[in-house]
């Protein structure tokens, strides 16, 4: 099949190798820039814990000169990929998530913090789950700090765009809602949606599936839990009930 992968740049490498080894034909084009920017100062005196919903955030974190000091503080990760980045940064205490920022909630909910030490969530400027809110109402003293905003791209890649516009592309990933809202504007902007119709959608959530399910896009679907690992797996049986 002829895979397109919209993640950002620094996200699309791991999924390319995973969809290439799988057989199947991979163009990339970014729809989302991520921007990194220094992470405030963290006073640790009374961190209780960090929770990093993203790897955007570790990426902005490795970069401060503040690291070495945090790494023993506990962390929570909202998935299994963003946890490996952790180890490997030197996290030492690291629980892990299933991959949604309402469980990671729950996650820490169930664990003994002490609620007189601040939880810090290192995020982006778009939040997908109001992470301080909810363990704010848990009766934790939480904050989100910005370390990384995304900025939407203007443009499909020229290959790409050649290739929806020949009806080369069978499948495209669409790993947040704000990935596919891009996607979808993209395509009404280059007069594209005929071309668009015919195209199936791998998509992490039901958020990300609305945008081209509400353009009347036919083949919408939703993997079984929102991260990459299971956009894959999507992709793959996909794949398969194609050439059935």
């Amino acid at each position: 099949m002829r895979i397109l992968v919209t993640r950002p740049e620094a996200d699309c490498e791991d999924m390319k190798q995973a969809l290439t080894a799988s057989g199947h034909e991979v163009l990339i084009s970014p729809l989302l820039e991520i921007e990194l920017q220094p992470v405030p100062a963290i006073d640790a005196t009374d961190l209780a814990a960090l929770v990093i919903t993203s790897q955007n955030a570790l990426r902005a974190l490795a970069a401060s000169p503040q690291l070495s000091e945090l790494t023993n503080v506990p962390l929570f990760a909202v998935g299994p990929r963003t946890a490996q980045v952790a180890q490997g940064m030197g996290f030492s205490q690291i629980i892990e998530g299933p991959g949604t920022g309402w469980e990671l909630a729950e996650i820490i909910s169930g664990c003994e913090l002490s609620k007189g030490g601040r939880i810090v969530h290192l995020a982006g400027d778009k939040l997908a789950f109001d992470m301080q809110g909810a363990l704010s109402a848990l009766g934790y003293r939480a904050e989100t700090i910005g370390c990384y905003r995304s900025v939407p791209a203007r443009k499909f890649t020229s290959e790409a765009e050649t290739a929806i516009r020949q009806g080369r592309i069978d499948i495209v990933t669409l790993l947040s809602p704000r990935t596919a809202k891009t996607f979808v504007a993209l395509i009404k902007s280059g007069g594209l949606e005929e071309q668009a119709r015919s195209i199936s959608y791998a998509c992490i959530s039901e958020a990300a599936r609305k945008f081209p399910a509400d353009e009347g896009w036919p083949s919408t679907h939703v993997a079984l839990r929102p991260n990459g690992q299971e956009v894959l797996a999507l992709v793959n049986r996909m794949a398969s009930q194609s050439e059935q």
